[in-house]
């Protein structure tokens, strides 16, 4: 149970998963969750006792991906790109596995924010249902609903034709 922001480091990588799930890119990733432990250290006051400070920083990542993302778009105009994965023995593996995870990206780029948000946070952050409602600061009941419709539609986006029919 955190009681300072030194010991909210526990949590680092909770919060580059967190911010890779909602960037898609290692590098931005890592700069913002080393700018989510800045704006944390800004504001000591309000880091809350016990299982909310976990919630908490998660808040503080997404708002800081979040800004992030809105000054990308706004320069670019466009998304920032996925990282390449990590490469294997077999040229069909990686390619296989390149498909896979940019077929994944794309269908979780597609998603409503509402939903890509609380699946990053369970999936990526693994935080509980709870943690999530503290972070988005929305009811639980929400969380599942938007949980359970999240997971819905990356499955359906993720269909092949084929399996479609």
């Amino acid at each position: 149970m955190p009681q300072s922001v030194e010991e909210l480091v526990g949590y680092s990588r909770t919060v580059f998963l967190l911010c890779f799930g909602l960037t898609r890119n290692r590098a931005d990733a890592e700069d913002l969750a080393q700018e989510t432990y800045l704006r944390a250290c800004r504001q000591p006051d309000r880091l809350p006792g016990g299982d909310g400070a976990k919630a908490w920083l998660c808040r503080v990542a997404r708002n800081v991906c979040l800004d992030h993302l809105r000054r990308r778009r706004f320069e670019r105009g466009c998304a920032t790109p996925a990282d390449p994965p990590e490469a294997s023995d077999d040229p069909h593996e990686d390619l296989v596995r390149r498909e896979q995870r940019a077929a994944l990206f794309h269908a979780l780029e597609r998603l409503p924010r509402r939903f890509r948000e609380v699946l990053v946070l369970r999936e990526y952050s693994e935080l509980s249902y709870e943690q999530i409602a503290q972070a988005l600061e929305i009811e639980l009941g929400t969380v599942m609903s938007r949980l359970h419709r999240a997971r819905r539609k990356l499955a359906e986006a993720l269909l092949t034709p084929e399996e479609r029919r």
